[in-house]
């Protein structure tokens, strides 16, 4: 869509060594993991740095990247 605008979250990598659902978890490639228990177990979740969540938006003008209290990068950007 031209002038399309995004709002998303993705979760930092720090988050990763954090959060109680990771204390248990597969290194799937780098970068994601899957919980081995919890009602998550299993399921792949990538985390990124800043430097990687700025890449997967790159193609974006005007990026606003900001990482909130629940460590997750909030990405605003136009197309």
């Amino acid at each position: 869509m031209k002038n399309g605008r995004i709002f998303i979250t993705v979760p930092d990598f720090e988050s990763s060594k954090k959060w109680n659902t990771f204390k248990d978890h597969e290194e799937i490639p780098e970068g994601t993991f899957a919980p081995l228990s919890g009602p998550e177990k299993g399921l792949p979740h990538s985390f990124f740095t800043k430097e990687e969540a700025q890449k997967l938006f790159s193609k974006f003008k005007n990026l606003q990247l900001n990482l909130d209290d629940h460590g997750r990068w909030i990405a605003q950007a136009s197309k």
